[in-house]
């Protein structure tokens, strides 16, 4: 059970760090972080699959319990914040334009 605390802290940190992204830099921004992590999951994982004893388990659960929550939460983060850009945008345009009405 303790373990799952690991990854319920990376995904908050995720998902802190998708929000910052999106707010200061842009959603794409968090969008794109999300996937280097989730590339940087994925290179740890077949790290861990070629390495043996305890360098392989810690390859392992470096990326499944600590960068894989991460990646998700940046994600998600960043394509929320995309899409509510995206509906403000168009309510905005909407508002102003008086053939969309």
């Amino acid at each position: 059970m303790e373990i799952l605390v690991f990854g319920f802290g990376a995904l908050c940190c995720g998902g802190i760090l998708g929000g910052l992204l999106a707010r200061f830099a842009s959603p794409r921004a968090a969008m794109i972080g999300g996937l280097a992590l989730a590339v940087a999951a994925a290179v740890s994982l077949l790290i861990g699959a070629g390495q043996q004893g305890w360098d392989g388990m810690g390859y392992t659960i470096v990326g499944a319990l600590l960068l894989a929550p991460m990646a998700l939460a940046t994600t998600a983060v960043g394509a929320l914040a995309w899409f509510g850009r995206r509906r403000a945008r168009a309510a905005a345009r909407r508002a102003t334009d008086p053939e969309r009405r």
